[in-house]
């Protein structure tokens, strides 16, 4: 039996929605900042992950919450 090496592709999840890779270059704080621009709330969020789910290393982002006063 031959060992087959399968490269898994990294994706990020944020709010529900399912963002690609922008480049295997960045690191996920890179990408974050990337969506930042269209989702500005990223600013304050981190990062999680990674998870392997079958074929891909999800990313999450999760906002933090903080209280006010």
């Amino acid at each position: 039996m031959a060992i087959a090496v399968q490269k898994l592709i990294r994706t990020f999840r944020y709010n529900g929605s399912i963002l690609p890779d922008v480049g295997a270059g960045f690191t996920a704080d890179k990408i974050k900042a990337h969506y930042s621009l269209l989702y500005p709330e990223l600013n304050t969020c981190i990062v999680e992950g990674p998870v392997e789910e079958r074929t891909k290393l999800v990313y999450t982002f999760i906002a933090s919450v903080k209280d006010k006063g």
